[in-house]
């Protein structure tokens, strides 16, 4: 599978700061297939790629629709929402990730060298030490 695009939009300092996002990318495979939505992250000094993901949910006790984890209230019906999944539980369900180590750090390499291209050299990234080797 090629990577056949890459569109990167960089985020303010402030987003940086807050949130540790430096980019939202999105990578077209083989001109045919592509994943929006992944963050490009700086997590204890190194870049790392997140993927696209959603907020889980559970159905509301009252009326059954769809309620995120993390809802105090039902957004259809206002009804109190008291989750049934134990702590610990993931918030955030992966929408599409890499099936193996080799693949995410060729997503990876390709990103951060595709970002490193369009920022000035004081504010290049570096990557995981596992991608050394």
């Amino acid at each position: 599978m090629e990577i056949t695009e890459i569109n990167i939009n960089i985020t303010s300092e402030e987003v940086r700061r807050k949130d540790g996002v430096y980019a939202f990318v999105r990578v077209t495979f083989d001109r045919v297939f592509t994943v929006r939505d992944m963050k490009l992250l700086v997590h204890n000094g190194a870049a790392r790629l997140g993927m696209p993901s959603r907020k889980a949910q559970e159905p509301c006790s009252s009326c059954r629709l769809k309620v995120d984890l993390t809802s105090r209230y039902c957004s259809n019906c206002g009804s109190a929402h008291v989750s049934t999944v134990g702590e610990g539980t993931k918030v955030h369900l992966d929408v599409a990730h890499p099936l193996n180590q080799d693949f995410r750090n060729y997503l990876e390499q390709k990103v951060v060298a595709f970002y490193n291209a369009k920022v000035p050299v004081s504010d290049q990234l570096q990557l995981r030490s596992d991608h050394d080797g």
